[in-house]
């Protein structure tokens, strides 16, 4: 070790204290799925129109390094991933390996580009370990919040849709359809939006076989 650069040995203990946090966090539980068979509930939904071009462009990467996350159990976690896909309207866009692997990614390019670009290069910085550490985690996160934010935004969009969409359906069930005929008629006249994106895949789920109690709870 007496050998050892000092700076490489520094970031041979950022990286590693990295590694021992997301092995800690994502570390396999031992527990088994039992959330998509409880109610019933599916994991299929509203596929996405269209595709950040964050994750297109870089999918030839975070697919190298689907080797590297592929032990990772969490399979509560791989829940709530695949369930906020769904939630977002962006169903089929990654797998929660690929989630995986593109947190490990953004991880690697925020120290990339902040601490061996901008800092070391460009300001010429000597950052404590804690900011490289800092990084590293951000990157890892990013992912996550802009899940998030994809979620939020679309419940935004269905909640501005809702009283509209109501008002038409309650309209229809007056007139004497039926709950499903006056959803089929309310995706008719309606304008697109994310909640008639959803109330069509109710649909579709019902014409190919699915009772109307299962319809429903995946479409809540």
């Amino acid at each position: 070790m007496a050998n050892v650069p000092g700076p490489a040995l520094l970031y041979l203990l950022v990286f590693g204290i990295a590694a021992f946090i997301a092995a800690f966090i994502l570390v396999p539980s031992g527990e088994e799925e039992r959330v998509k068979m409880r109610l019933g509930v599916s994991m299929q939904g509203v596929e996405s129109a269209e595709v950040s071009p964050l994750i297109h462009g870089l999918r030839p990467l975070y697919t190298l390094l689907l080797p590297c996350v592929s032990w990772v159990g969490a399979p509560r976690y791989r829940e709530r991933v695949e369930r906020k896909f769904v939630t977002g309207g962006m169903t089929g866009m990654m797998t929660s390996n690929e989630f995986f692997a593109y947190k490990l990614l953004m991880s690697l390019l925020f120290f990339l580009l902040f601490v061996v670009i901008f800092f070391k290069g460009l300001i010429g910085w000597s950052e404590p370990i804690w900011v490289d550490l800092g990084i590293l985690i951000l990157g890892f996160c990013f992912p996550d919040m802009w899940l998030n934010g994809k979620v939020r935004e679309r419940q935004q969009q269905i909640r501005r849709a809702m009283p509209y969409v109501m008002d038409l359906l309650t309209l229809s069930v007056e007139a004497g359809l039926d709950f499903v005929q006056g959803v089929g008629k309310v995706c008719e006249k309606a304008k697109k939006s994310p909640l008639i994106d959803e109330l069509t895949f109710f649909l579709r789920e019902i014409q190919v076989g699915a009772s109307r109690q299962q319809a429903l709870r995946n479409l809540s």
